[in-house]
């Protein structure tokens, strides 16, 4: 029997970003804005924001309503990095550090990518500059080689929302617990439900699994030479905020697996 790895919390709290949703004027006014949370994701070379669809249109995934009083033109990211180039680069530190993202480009075209099935599969991905990749180490999510990814948690396990909650500075692990079953039913037009106070500016966070005890390769029952203990961590989906504000439904979020991600047609 082996030890597991516990993934080093420090590269989770830095792959997370805090993003701000505003209205940007041709005169350069701007109108009312909106915090929300998202994740860097690597693919072919490339760094992306993962968030939710609602976060970037201003409209509800499900019935196209609106959520607020503005479509948001533009995204302020704040995120956390050490230089990769300078004196900065030989004795890292950890900084905060802020770039906006436009969300449409000249011909107003939107420059995130969403799913190809459906408007109300509640993901998407913004690309993110490319001078600022190069400048900066970034943790990107999928690339965290400690998660014990041959996991996936069954209702009643463990689970942390990694995001930040009221556009507070910090990000805040807020724990959750599943409450519906993620391997058997969760699709893309069919998320998952996770039992957990959830809070505005939560959505578009990173969930992640957590388990605690004796690991059996397979799901085996039998503890076996392979088997491993300790706790371990998995990514597992896209919090997508409350089912609703009032009842039941104010105490479950929506979660969309990681295959939603996955399958987000992004550029080759």
């Amino acid at each position: 029997m082996t030890e597991i790895v516990t993934p080093n919390l420090n590269g989770l709290a830095k792959s997370v970003v805090k993003a701000e949703a505003f209205r940007k004027f041709d005169d350069g006014s701007i109108t009312a804005s909106a915090f929300f949370s998202g994740f860097f994701w690597l693919n072919n070379s490339r760094l992306f924001i993962v968030t939710n669809w609602h976060n970037v249109t201003g409209l509800n995934s499900i019935d196209g309503s609106r959520l607020g009083s503005f479509t948001p033109s533009h995204v302020s990211v704040l995120f956390y990095g050490h230089k990769t180039n300078g004196p900065a680069a030989v004795h890292p530190k950890i900084e905060r550090h802020r770039v906006v993202v436009p969300l449409y480009n000249e011909e107003h075209e939107p420059q995130w990518i969403g799913h190809s099935s459906s408007p109300t599969v509640d993901v998407v991905a913004i690309p993110f500059p490319q001078f600022e990749t190069s400048a900066w180490h970034i943790v990107a999510m999928n690339r965290m080689v400690d998660f014990e990814t041959s996991w996936k948690p069954r209702v009643m396990d463990e689970c942390f929302i990694i995001g930040f909650p009221e556009g507070i500075q910090a990000p805040i692990f807020k724990r959750g617990t599943l409450a519906s079953d993620m391997q058997s039913g969760a699709t893309a037009n069919n998320p998952y439900l996770i039992d957990t106070l959830g809070n505005r500016g939560l959505s578009g966070a990173p969930v992640i699994g957590k388990g605690t005890g004796i690991l059996n390769p397979g799901g085996d029952r039998n503890v076996t030479l392979q088997s491993k203990i300790g706790t371990w961590l998995n990514f597992c989906g896209v919090y997508a905020g409350r089912m609703s504000d009032h009842g039941v439904g104010s105490q479950l979020g929506r979660v969309f697996p990681p295959e939603v991600v996955r399958e987000l047609p992004f550029p080759n």
